[in-house]
């Protein structure tokens, strides 16, 4: 940098305009606060008088207008000095020529799941390739997710460079993402353009193939993790909240070797995933900065910082230069801390639908707090000063950057990577200032804008820009959930800097301009302006319903400040959106989202805080998902709005919207049939209704808005309902006060009394079933021969009894090896090949429908193990065996012999366990694994759990008669299967995977009888093929009889069945209660289930041999509460078994109606969820406790909190009435059953009010599950109250 400059040298860099038009904005402002005071005065001098109808209504919306009128006058500071930035790119060329500062360019991620390494390098080889000395730039990624995933995908990334970068200097290429650019149409009409065009393509399809299939697989092939140092880094003990310091320098730009395929330099890249420990705060993306910062500092210690989130890609090549024209700039220069570019996407639809981008708040709002010195940081596309960030004050220095020490001369990769790790590490900010006065400021979720605020407080000068090319762009919601959830993080993280002693009023007093500390109040409280906008669109519908009017008349004066305000608000939004370069679609658009977002996402998050500042929960930080499937994205880019998931923020906009429609409609009718006086009177009112309406279209077809709580409601307003339940006297007593209420009951004993008909069916003829195994092993040859015959060929000798069994084929169905560990399966697998049955009429079948070679592994590690297994079962008459049971089991004391035996083969299952569990946790197989089978062949860089061919191995041939285990016996028939699978094609299933196990093992073995199980059900009675065959075989009834339905049992049930998973009433062993009854026509619950072949072919079976089986009568009990403990329940037992009937009734039947009849109308389709086969550790100690577990955010526990405590809540109003009032007698002959209902459904919630209120443990409640319930219930104790 030179100090004497010519006469073109004193000319600025950058130069500020003021917005045109400021004055008759500002004429406007004041008209239109001048409507805004009439209307307080207004509302001051008609308050009702005490007593009078609307009156709390009417404080209330003065509160809100108060709020909203405040609210307004706030937001003007950013649109009361609007300015516009222009940097002269040229001027700086001219004067500085080559000679710039280093830039450092941080990119930060943190799941690769949610933020897909693809995404991730593309954005790090848009900033690779800027127009820009290469020498000078250093990119450094911050993986938070630890993965190596990342680290590959940036080792692909770093190769791809040494082609990319050339190729886009060469030919200007724009933008310079390889995705971005590669999906637009390019003319390539130049011959040589055209072929290097092509050649890059090719590279980057390949290496885009390459990335895809690891993460496909979930793991790194050997081959390529031997290519770098950087691998190793990884282990098993290594996991995303658990793991050491990880720098890596992919390309040394002080190498002079270190050049693209042309010979010019490249630019620095790093890969850094700081240290992470349990025990330790890692603050989130402030933690992530920092830990950039310090590490940056001792490799390239760059003067100036760009910060990009991983989804925003560079845009323009020359962004670098157009910030350096304001850090660079003589006279302004010296004070400016940051640049902040706008925050765009890349993918908002014609009209913004979920209004991503609002263009006056871009184009005018951050400009207009640009004009007070105020700019926000907003977290990315901002260029920082370097010095800013470390906690020093402005001193008005110009920028140096050529004394700044190299840190790279002289140091190799190695010794530059050993000095950044400890930087990185958790233990490094103890007793620092990091995350206070150096850094990013810790303890928000929302670390930019107080950072921001922080900086500015200290004397810099912060600088908006908003250029005319987009220099950023990034990926947008493209989901409502996901844009409400992010609104949510941010809103929330917003209030906790007003509430803390960052709060720009306090903070910032005498340090920025007072207009400049309002401009931050705007977006800080986002939160707090849910409350008046939540009264403006619940209080006016509610009391329109009631006849009460909340606005003046027409005809009054007193309505044209009303009428003036909104229209002018209204026709300025409409024209500034335009201006901007909106559309009007659009800006109907920008009013909805503002609409659902203050209702939801700012009221939730305003919920969330106060949670937080009470110390009932903790900051935490929600990642967008940036990743979302074919079908989500066409509806995106047709702009339909996305309901896919269950999120109670779809509750609340729809019941917002219903109760508007209902008050819409009322008073449409009102007006029809009281004419011109009804819409003088209650026109703001219903036109209120009919705009929330219109907003809202959409939540009507959601399925949110189909249903709404209503139990108990009469009990609120003390209606007397009689205490004869029978359909009679409902009919006959209808209360002319709760007529609805009334109705509802009778619809639903209606309901009750019908289904109660119904179940007796399962108790009317009840029936036991018993075999006689001992009889079935006497029948003769001849006889089994018969069946033979019949079923499939004539046997031509008489063999002994053994040998003539039928062959069984058994199915073990798993699909996904994270939730059904490989472990678990092969314990099943294992617990069926140890039968009490010829092993050569045995055939074992495994369908994997999640297509994993982890799996595969752990089944030919059980084929080895199964020779030794099998035999010691077998000798020693073992049961259960399934591994894991049999050695938890251990009690009793064995004979030597059976003691060393059992020993050894528990050391061989502990070493297959340890190998299997190794595998598992890599997520991927060992090398000398793989090549211990043929098996694995299969498996390669495509084939993914969506899309693989199908995969049939024999791993055990039960044909072969060299096939023995360490007895010398044979081994039963061991296969597996993954059927094909292709993402265009419905794979339907457990049915398609059950569909083609018969097929394939007709080919096979063709046995005539087939076992099913679940992947989780292992086999706990070896005799268990026998007693079945007792029915297939029996001379007389077996040509009836197509399935054996065996009870499904759970060996980790607790002593009460907190859960009431075993269902004891349903069927306890041989004496099923309730399924016994069904004597032709018993259920099928798919697992513990031998067939015959035939009935599954479509084939109607005509005659079997076998033995018939005596029918025992039934105890003579049938009444339900004494079940339990006839059976061997226990009264707390069957209590919760009270208790989840009617949670599953409130809660997962309902919603299953919900989602059914979508279904039904072609709005939703079919799914299957897996459940969970594992649990951690505190939550199964919990289970063993009998503790419930609450421990996530669902619908159903939204739905249960709010009937639980709908139900306190009219407990206790009732018990106070009485107290207070002294009405016992009254209550107790009008509402006494509703009482003792109420009283007992609380009861039955004692376990909830404790997770909700008292409990401490991760499996309480979350405390905004708890707040959003309790204002649920609150709420419709209240919409009662005022409509009846």
């Amino acid at each position: 940098m030179t100090d004497n400059f010519g006469e073109e040298d004193v000319l600025p860099l950058f130069e500020t305009k003021t917005a045109k038009g400021r004055a008759a904005y500002k004429l406007y402002c004041l008209i239109v606060l001048f409507g805004i005071v009439l209307i307080w005065v207004y509302r001051l001098v008609h308050i009702p008088g005490a007593g009078e109808r609307g009156r709390h209504a009417w404080m209330a919306m003065f509160f809100a207008e108060v709020l909203f009128g405040l609210y307004w006058v706030i937001t003007q500071a950013c649109r009361w000095h609007v300015v516009y930035r222009y940097p002269f790119r040229d001027r700086l060329s001219t004067r500085y020529k080559d000679k710039f500062p280093g830039v450092d360019i941080f990119v930060c991620t943190a799941d690769p799941t949610l933020e897909p390494p693809l995404l991730v390098i593309n954005t790090v080889l848009s900033v690779m390739s800027y127009n820009y000395p290469s020498h000078k730039l250093g990119v450094f990624l911050s993986d938070d997710g630890c993965s190596e995933l990342t680290f590959y995908a940036l080792l692909e990334a770093s190769k791809f460079s040494k082609y990319w970068i050339p190729f886009c200097k060469k030919y200007n290429v724009e933008p310079r993402a390889p995705e971005i650019y590669f999906a637009q149409n390019t003319d390539l009409h130049e011959s040589n353009f055209a072929q290097e065009w092509t050649c890059i393509k090719n590279q980057y399809e390949d290496m885009k193939r390459r990335i895809d299939s690891a993460g496909a697989k979930g793991c790194i092939p050997e081959e390529i993790k031997d290519e770098h140092k950087g691998f190793s880094e990884w282990n098993s003990r290594i996991t995303k909240q658990d793991h050491q310091s990880i720098v890596q320098i992919l390309i040394d730009g002080g190498n002079p070797q270190a050049v693209d395929i042309e010979g010019n330099k490249l630019p620095m890249l790093v890969y850094l995933s700081r240290e992470k420990r349990p025990g330790c705060a890692h603050n989130f993306k402030a933690g992530s900065m920092n830990a950039l910062i310090r590490v940056s500092s001792e490799i390239s210690n760059a003067p100036i910082i760009l910060n990009l989130d991983c989804d925003m890609y560079s845009n323009d090549p020359d962004a670098i230069r157009d910030a350096l024209c304001f850090f660079l700039d003589e006279k302004q220069g010296q004070q400016i801390s940051y640049v902040q570019y706008p925050q765009r996407y890349s993918n908002v639809t014609k009209n913004d639908v979920y209004a991503n981008v609002s263009n006056a708040t871009i184009q005018i709002e951050l400009a207009g707090l640009d004009g007070f010195g105020g700019t926000l940081y907003i977290g990315t596309g901002c260029f920082h000063r370097r010095e800013s960030l470390s906690g020093k004050y402005c001193e008005n220095r110009r920028l140096e950057w050529n004394n700044v020490k190299d840190n790279t001369k002289g140091r190799t990769v190695e010794e530059l990577e050993v000095a950044s790790k400890p930087l990185a590490d958790c233990s490094y900010e103890k007793g620092t200032l990091w995350g206070k006065e150096m850094g990013l400021v810790y303890g928000c979720s929302v670390e930019d804008i107080v950072t921001g605020l922080t900086i500015q407080c200290r004397g810099w000068k912060p600088v908006y820009y908003n250029p005319t090319k987009i220099a950023f762009q990034g990926v947008g919601s493209t989901t409502l959930d996901v844009a409400l959830i992010q609104f949510k993080r941010w809103s929330e993280g917003m209030l906790q800097i007003f509430l803390s002693k960052y709060s720009p009023l306090i903070y910032g007093h005498g340090k920025i301009k007072l207009v400049a500390q309002m401009g931050y109040c705007v977006y800080l409280l986002w939160a707090p302006v849910s409350l008046p906008t939540l009264c403006y669109v619940v209080i006016p519908a509610l009391y329109l319903l009631h006849d009460v009017p909340l606005f003046p008349q027409v005809s009054s004066l007193w309505f044209v400040p009303f009428a003036y305000v909104f229209a002018a608000r209204t026709a300025y939004s409409i024209v500034e959106d335009l201006m901007c370069g909106g559309t009007l679609r659009g800006w109907w658009n920008l009013q909805r989202m503002c609409l659902i977002r203050r209702t939801t996402s700012y009221f939730f998050a305003f919920i969330d805080t106060i949670y937080k500042q009470l110390g009932l929960s903790e900051t935490s930080f929600d990642i967008t998902d940036k990743v979302v499937d074919d079908e989500v994205q066409k509806r995106y880019e047709k702009e339909i709005i996305e309901f896919g998931s269950s999120s109670t923020m779809f509750l609340m906009i729809s019941t917002l919207a219903l109760v508007n429609l209902f008050s819409l409609g009322y008073g449409i009718k009102k007006v029809f049939f009281s004419g011109q006086e009804a819409l003088a009177l209650f026109m703001v009112q219903i036109t209120i209704s009919g705009m929330i309406v219109m907003y809202a279209l959409f939540p009507f077809t959601s399925r949110e808005g189909l249903f709404s709580l209503a139990l108990n409601l009469g009990l609120v307003e003390n209606e007397m309902v009689d205490e004869d339940s029978t359909q009679t006297k409902r009919a006959t007593h209808v209360n002319q006060n709760g007529s609805f209420a009334w109705i509802g009951m009778f619809g639903a004993e209606i309901w009750f009394g019908f289904y109660w008909i119904l179940t007796q069916a399962h108790r009317w003829n009840r029936i036991y079933r018993q075999t006689f195994k001992d009889r079935l092993s006497k029948r003769s040859s001849i006889s089994v021969s018969l069946f033979y015959f019949i079923t499939i060929c004539l046997s031509a000798f008489a063999r002994a009894y053994e040998n003539d069994l039928p062959g069984v084929d058994i199915f073990v169905c798993t699909a996904d090896p994270k939730i059904e560990p490989p472990m678990m399966v092969i314990n099943t697998v294992l617990s069926v090949m140890a039968y009490d049955y010829p092993p050569e009429k045995l055939s074992v079948y495994l369908s994997d429908d999640g297509g994993s070679d982890l799996t595969f592994y752990a089944l030919l590690e059980a084929s080895h193990f199964a020779k030794h297994w099998i035999p010691y079962c077998k000798k020693f008459i073992v049961e259960p065996r399934s591994p894991e049971a049999h050695f938890r089991s251990e009690s009793e004391e064995f004979e030597a012999s059976q003691a060393q035996h059992l020993a050894s083969v528990k050391k061989l299952y502990q070493v297959m366990e340890n190998k299997i569990e190794l595998a598992t946790k890599l997520g991927r197989i060992s090398k000398s694994a793989f090549l211990e089978h043929k098996g694995f062949a299969n498996w390669d860089s495509f084939v993914s759990q969506k899309d693989h061919d199908a995969i049939l191995q024999i791993l055990i041939d039960g044909r072969d008669a060299e096939t023995k285990d360490i007895e010398g016996c044979r081994l039963p028939t061991l296969v597996y299967l993954a059927r094909e699978k292709r993402p265009q094609h419905f794979h339907n299933f457990k049915a398609g995977a059950m569909n083609a196990l018969l097929r394939v093992s007709s080919e096979i073995s063709n046995g005539p009888v087939i076992l099913n199980l679940d992947c989780d059900m292992y086999s706990n009675n070896s005799q268990s093929i026998r007693d079945a065959l007792c029915f297939f075989l029996d001379e007389q009834k077996s040509h009836e009889f197509a399935y054996v339905q065996f009870p499904q049992n759970f060996h980790n049930l607790t002593k009460n069945e907190l859960y009431g998973g075993s269902l004891r009433v349903v069927a306890d062993g041989l004496c099923m209660l309730e399924l016994a009854a069904f004597t032709e026509g018993t259920l099928y619950v798919e697992e513990s289930l031998p067939r015959d072949h035939p009935c599954l072919s479509g084939r109607k079976v005509v005659v079997s041999t076998g033995l018939e089986k005596p029918a025992k009568p039934a105890r003579p009990d049938d009444k339900v509460g004494l079940n339990c403990n006839i059976i061997g329940g226990t009264a707390l037992g069957w209590w919760n078994e009270q208790r989840i009937w009617l949670y599953k009734r409130t809660s997962s039947y309902l919603l299953a109606v919900v989602d059914t009849f979508f279904k039904m109308v072609g709005n939703s389709d079919s799914g299957f969820v897996i459940s969970a086969k594992v649990s951690d550790q505190d939550v199964s100690q919990r289970y063993e406790q009998e503790k419930m577990e609450f421990g996530a955010i669902s619908p159903m526990f939204t739905i249960l909190s709010s009937l639980a405590l709908l139900n306190l809540f009219c407990l206790i109003r009732m018990v106070t009435k009485v107290v207070w009032a002294g009405g016992f007698e009254s209550v107790h002959e009008t509402m006494g059953l509703q009482v003792l209902l109420s009283g007992v459904l609380v009861l039955i919630n004692l376990p909830l009010y404790n997770a909700a209120f008292f409990r401490k443990d991760k499996g309480r409640i979350p405390s905004s599950v708890t707040l959003k319930s309790a204002l649920v219930a609150l709420s419709l104790c209240t919409i009662y109250d005022l409509l009846w």
